[in-house]
């Protein structure tokens, strides 16, 4: 989360628990997939409740990005047009 609004940066300071940990043996590929769709999610999210949306139209709809950020989304009772 520390790049949602302000961009992007070389470096970074996390608490430590917010830090996931993974084994030696996980694939460095699929542990990416764990964290960056709902990390996705989530930021669209608070940019758009930080903006005061209170709806908004989105494409991919029919993605697993697509279908977690529409359920977070309709969580926060945010008006989605979802787009497939």
């Amino acid at each position: 989360m520390a790049f949602c609004h302000g961009g992007w940066s070389e470096y970074a300071v996390a608490d430590i628990d917010h830090i996931l940990i993974f084994d030696d043996n996980v694939d460095l590929r699929l542990a990416s997939t764990a964290i960056i769709n709902p990390l996705t999610a989530l930021c669209i999210k608070y940019i758009l409740l930080d903006k005061g949306a209170k709806s908004f139209v989105f494409h991919g709809a029919d993605s697993n990005l697509g279908r977690m950020f529409l359920k977070m989304a309709l969580r926060k009772n945010l008006q989605p047009i979802a787009i497939v």
